[in-house]
């Protein structure tokens, strides 16, 4: 019961309280002890959810008419026929028992009700056809501009959200070479020269790890800061910073040396940038804690040789790690977004220098925030050029979607 109690904790914190799925679940295996028998069916029944909940609300549906639900309840109804839908080598009446005796844990009398939904659930009665967006399990307006986008593509990207994500790492060039830490379970990267996978196991908790030979950074990431390009001798401005892997990669492609300036709005996430540069040894990285669009206010114009506007966004290029973000999207919130990222593409254009690069990096597919706002941007700014431009979508090699530009500044 424990391992079915503590998913269902995680699932009301991810959807209550709007924690980050990846980071809640790591924190949760890294403060019971589980054996890797009861990890895998966390994990299983936690992801499983925030990957199909409304096909499973879909589901359950028929058997909640005229009931009211606390939230509470449904993640433990959608947890549960989850597992008898999916996980059916689990005896039905295992997940029923568990499932009241967690209920009864919370509010006796719901329990009840919890029992008598399981009860009467019938996986017999699944077979009819669905819709896209239920079968999916996305948002309808989510769906909707993803298939507009990516009228070829979109199933594709739509199933490589349901997939697991790969684990994958960042070889730190300045401490190691990557073909010394290949083995039967560790295996190189066929998008980056820097990248590594590993086949199972929790990174953070290897020798390499906490050696500072390799950073978690998923393989699409790693390309920002190799377009980049920075010199030894650079100057180089990283305007959101946290939590510091384009950074600390940026520092290693410098050889440790010139000088880096991670900024970023949150001064606790400053804290990590600094615990990621120390376990890495890196000493060229200064930090700075303001709002990103402020910075030519602190600093002179044409001051940096390089720029990094690595931008807040919707991240739909990161579902497949965040499942939970397919059901908070809307147009305002993209509306808010895409005026930051705006923002902060006008405010530090006057800080590089000429001849300096610009790069902007997302981590969403969403074109509005991307090429279109690639494209706004230099045409009200013609003393810059695009000199690259790159979308990798989240199916073609099993990584994040990410978008990344490179600006050239040609004239004052």
């Amino acid at each position: 019961m424990k391992v079915r109690s503590l998913a269902h904790q995680t699932l009301n914190r991810i959807f209550t309280s709007k924690e980050y799925s990846n980071i809640t679940i790591n924190n949760v295996l890294s403060n019971n002890e589980l054996n890797d028998k009861d990890k895998r069916l966390y994990t299983q029944i936690v992801y499983g959810v925030l990957k199909n909940k409304i096909l499973l609300d879909h589901y359950l549906k028929p058997y909640l008419k005229g009931k009211s639900l606390k939230d509470w309840m449904r993640h433990l109804l959608e947890m549960s026929i989850y597992q008898m839908i999916f996980l059916d080598r689990i005896p039905k009446y295992a997940i029923l028992n568990d499932a009241v005796e967690v209920a009864k844990k919370i509010d006796f009398n719901s329990s009840k009700l919890i029992n008598a939904v399981l009860r009467n659930f019938d996986t017999e009665n699944l077979n009819e056809p669905l819709k896209e967006e239920i079968r999916y399990s996305i948002d309808e307006w989510l769906f909707k501009q993803i298939k507009g986008q990516y009228k070829e593509e979109y199933m594709d990207i739509l199933d490589s959200f349901n997939k697991n994500p790969k684990a994958s790492a960042r070889v730190n060039s300045l401490k190691t070479q990557r073909y010394k830490l290949l083995n039967d379970r560790i295996h190189e990267s066929k998008v980056t020269n820097t990248g590594i996978i590993f086949d199972s196991g929790n990174i953070s908790h290897t020798n390499a790890y906490k050696k500072g030979l390799v950073t978690i950074q998923d393989e699409a990431s790693q390309l920002v800061a190799r377009m980049l390009n920075p010199k030894k001798t650079d100057r180089v401005l990283d305007v959101c910073a946290a939590p510091g892997g384009k950074t600390t990669h940026i520092a290693e492609i410098m050889k440790n040396q010139g000088q880096i300036l991670a900024n970023d709005i949150h001064a606790h996430k400053i804290e990590l940038i600094k615990q990621n540069a120390t376990r890495l040894e890196l000493t060229n990285i200064e930090y700075s804690n303001h709002d990103g669009t402020k910075l030519r206010k602190i600093y002179t114009r044409e001051y940096f040789d390089k720029i990094l506007i690595d931008a807040p966004c919707s991240g739909w290029g990161v579902i497949g790690r965040k499942p939970e973000l397919k059901y908070n999207q809307n147009e305002k919130k993209v509306e808010e977004i895409r005026k930051i990222q705006s923002d902060l593409l006008e405010s530090n254009a006057p800080l590089l220098k000429v001849d300096g690069f610009l790069v902007y990096s997302t981590c969403t597919i969403n074109k509005g925030e991307n090429e279109v706002q690639i494209r706004k941007f230099l045409e009200e700014n013609n003393n810059f050029t695009l000199e690259k431009e790159r979308m990798i979508l989240p199916h073609e090699n099993h990584t994040d979607g990410f978008y990344i530009a490179k600006l050239k500044k040609v004239t004052r």
